[in-house]
């Protein structure tokens, strides 16, 4: 199951930095993982950079712990059309969470929400592998005061939410 969700989300190349089963992607060690991020990346990482994914790895293994056999996780996957790369996509079952990390910012910005609006409508128009799976954009920046967080699921009639 695990090995067809990467394929239907892969389907032509390798889109992606980094990705494994999420009971894989639990046990596996975050130094290897940032290595693998550093060799597929095509820019400099730098400090910041490193940190940031040592970051997103972290709250994703925590986030992850209950999902361990029903799904995929990804990290600096490219979004068709756009040219960019989401944080982090997470499929779990028919949905694919896409995250945007904001591991410097202390608030929500709208720019932020926009960003991961994009990439979760791209992904649902040009990417047959996601055109039928409900689609959830998220924004975690991970030094905003927890009074600061919500969660609000509107569902469109794309099932984007």
């Amino acid at each position: 199951m695990v090995t067809s969700q990467i394929t239907a989300l892969d389907s032509l190349s390798k889109r992606f930095y980094f990705g494994e089963g999420i009971k894989e992607f639990l046990t596996d060690d975050e130094k290897r993982i940032i290595g693998e991020l550093v060799i597929a990346s095509r820019h400099d990482s730098n400090e910041e950079t490193v940190k940031s994914w040592s970051e997103e790895i972290s709250v994703m293994k925590s986030a992850l712990q209950g999902y361990s056999e029903q799904g995929s996780v990804f990290f600096e996957y490219n979004i068709p059309r756009l040219g960019k790369r989401a944080d982090v996509i997470a499929l779990i079952d028919n949905v694919v969470f896409v995250l945007e990390f904001k591991t410097m910012n202390d608030e929500f910005t709208r720019e932020a929400y926009l960003q991961v609006w994009d990439y979760a409508l791209d992904l649902k128009n040009f990417q047959l592998g996601s055109r039928d799976r409900k689609i959830i954009p998220i924004v975690v920046a991970t030094k905003a005061p927890d009074s600061s967080c919500e969660f609000v699921l509107d569902h469109y009639e794309d099932d984007v939410y």
